[in-house]
């Protein structure tokens, strides 16, 4: 049955096709569609226009055929073949001959099977914008390299683009796209077959994120939205071989009863056959316009699929021209057949990190690589978020009970690159990396935080960073209760420091298990002496991480954290967040720092703060003075504070005393 020009803005047209192994055929879906303008099932037994049958375009005994029980499931289908081993090479064609006037962002989905043929040069698929007068190959049929006898499509075809790419008008009135096969044996030995053509145009949009509005897809309606798209993995492949490396046999579809976390659907990422290795790509559209603190969420499954090259995270940031691989993937080395989550991505400062910008078109590509059918090899996507973080350092007194059942804003679940001294080669985190509020841990209380793992597949390292405010303060003292739920003693495990924001941090704390078995133990540490002892500074932006390194999973090792508190002996009132910054340098100093003073300037202030927050004596700038030197004669070396009050502002900076 022939379709044209039907509109609709939430139309899905999915196949009416058997869901079981058995049948030989699975659905897949195409992306979603805003305007239908061609399709065709041949349910209705004719190849009638807009379709031209070519049989032995060349040679001769070439067969272009429609033909009950040929199709998906039996259904109508059309074959491309030759009726007789006579006559050497016949090359056959079917043209179907549209308007594509006005149309923008063109796909074609279709069905296709190889019937045992062989590979053969003239085998593709070709555009004509001038009615068939002249033809350009833009897609190579390799049949040779498909399972025999599987149906099974590509990803969309981008028409649009890929006549731009061969200099043709994509909105030509008379375009024609051609089907093309060629072949010597008859059809009991080789041949094409296809079915369900669909040409449409896509519904694609960057999905805006911003402080008030975030991106989740948990695939429940059963398609993907149109923030995805389906997509060749050819771009983005590190494999050089003569083999292609997406097939009729690639295979991406949201289905039913692989979802997470008892969730009906998920996404799969794998293959209808084994016929060589191939690689998918599944990518999502944003516009990060305008922001700096992106990150990304997502639950990921391993169905005994191995660690290929091309596996892993892409990031485009000009809509697809380019791509940056920014995280390998590593389903080898994961438990099998079993869900998990990563730390959140920190999606700007991975962009930044790769040099790219957080755009209007920014893409995050999955990609995964395979060469098993789909009951022994692939991967699982579902529960994917993309936010602005709402991360925030507290003020002192700060205390965590986790009674909440949850994890705070001043806490945050994060990757440990930067703090493992085990270097393994892979990354600190596997999708079996926990870290939540469990209940029923705590200490003497119902919740508490929990880092461990949840399955054994190998070692993998969880940070949990507190986020504190200690600009102004001194005497500032940590207590918490850890529970060493039968964890081994690793050399990553421990209390880490960072006065940067996270950018670096020093050990100050090791743990050391191997008495306090499944028991809690309270935790001292005086920050400010640690914070002296390193070099450090008590700033605004000052990261305390509890950091657990294992290989087993939660029922057998790991560690809870509970009743967290962090005072301190003196708190300044002069550290705000609404305190401007003075000017001053050279910084670092030596011997003295040059202090420029607001105007104008009316003294009522000037205080210096030593590394361990502790006010020294310092002299008072006088009424009017636009600036000062002050001497640093006398002082040890380390991070030193200002902080003044002048005509009822209040000022702040911070220097380094070599």
């Amino acid at each position: 049955m022939k379709t044209f020009l039907f509109s609709s803005t939430s139309l899905r047209w999915l196949f009416s096709l058997c869901l079981i192994f058995s049948c030989g055929v699975l659905p897949a879906q195409h992306n979603p569609i805003l305007t239908t303008i061609f399709s065709d099932d041949f349910e209705d037994l004719s190849l009638d226009a807009p379709w031209t049958a070519r049989p032995s375009r060349e040679g001769s005994n070439g067969v272009v055929q429609i033909q009950s029980g040929l199709g998906i499931n039996g259904s109508v289908g059309v074959r491309m073949a030759k009726s007789s081993n006579q006559g050497g090479l016949a090359v056959n064609s079917a043209d179907v001959l549209l308007d594509l006037s006005n149309r923008f962002h063109v796909e074609l989905s279709f069905w296709t099977k190889d019937y045992y043929d062989e590979t053969h040069q003239k085998d593709g698929l070709y555009f004509s914008d001038d009615g068939g007068t002249t033809f350009v190959k833009v897609l190579d049929f390799k049949p040779s390299f498909w399972g025999n006898n599987v149906w099974g499509k590509y990803p969309p075809i981008q028409v649009s683009k890929l006549a731009l790419e061969h200099n043709l008008d994509p909105q030509s009135s008379q375009f024609v796209i051609r089907f093309q096969q060629a072949g010597e044996d008859n059809t009991n030995s080789d041949g094409i077959y296809l079915d369900n053509i669909l040409v449409y145009e896509a519904d694609l949009a960057y999905y805006p994120i911003s402080t008030t509005q975030s991106f989740f897809e948990d695939f429940e309606t059963g398609v993907w939205s149109n923030a995805w798209a389906w997509r060749f993995g050819e771009q983005t492949t590190a494999v050089a071989n003569n083999q292609p490396h997406t097939r009729p046999t690639n295979w991406v579809q949201v289905l039913s009863g692989i979802g997470a976390l008892n969730s009906t659907y998920g996404l799969y990422m794998g293959k209808r056959s084994s016929d060589g290795p191939t690689s998918n790509a599944f990518q999502l559209h944003l516009d990060l316009s305008g922001l700096y603190s992106v990150e990304m969420t997502l639950w990921i499954k391993d169905y005994y699929d191995e660690t290929n090259i091309d596996d892993g995270i892409y990031f485009s940031d000009n809509g697809g021209a380019s791509f940056v691989k920014v995280y390998d993937l590593d389903p080898g080395t994961w438990c099998n057949n079993q869900y998990g989550n990563y730390p959140p991505f920190r999606i700007g400062e991975m962009a930044r990190r790769a040099g790219l910008s957080l755009t209007d078109q920014f893409i995050i590509r999955f990609q995964q690589r395979g060469d098993q059918n789909s009951n022994n090899d692939g991967l699982y996507l579902d529960y994917v978020q993309v936010y602005v973080p709402e991360v925030s350092f507290a003020d002192l007194p700060f205390v965590e009970d986790f009674e909440t059942g949850v994890l705070g804003s001043n806490w945050a679940w994060r990757f440990a690159d930067s703090t493992i001294a085990i270097n393994t080669g892979l990354s600190s985190a596997r999708p079996s990396s926990v870290v939540a509020v469990g209940s029923n841990l705590g200490y003497n209380s119902t919740y508490a935080a929990i880092l461990a793992k949840s399955c054994s597949d190998g070692f993998a390292t969880n940070a949990l960073d507190l986020h504190l405010n200690l600009l102004g303060h001194a005497g500032v003292e940590l207590i918490c209760w850890i529970r060493d739920y039968y964890d081994d003693t690793q050399i990553d495990d421990g209390i880490y420091l960072s006065d940067d924001g996270g950018k670096t941090f020093v050990k100050v704390k090791a743990f050391d298990f191997t008495n306090t078995a499944n028991q809690y133990t309270e935790y001292k540490l005086f920050l400010s002496d640690l914070i002296a002892t390193h070099n450090l500074a008590h700033t605004d932006s000052f990261i305390v991480r509890f950091q657990q390194h294992g290989d087993k999973n939660s029922n057998s090792n790991g560690m809870y954290l509970d009743q967290v508190s962090v005072t301190s002996s003196t708190a300044l009132s002069i550290f705000t967040p609404e305190a401007e910054k003075l000017e001053l340098y050279p910084n670092p100093a030596q011997d003295f720092v040059q202090i420029s003073l607001p105007q104008p300037f009316i003294a009522e202030s000037l205080q210096l703060f030593d590394p361990q927050g502790k006010s020294i004596e310092v002299p008072q700038p006088a009424r009017g003075q636009s600036s000062m030197r002050l001497s640093l004669k006398g002082l040890s070396s380390g991070v030193y504070s200002l902080a003044m009050i002048s005509n009822g502002k209040r000022y702040f900076a911070r220097f380094s005393k070599q």
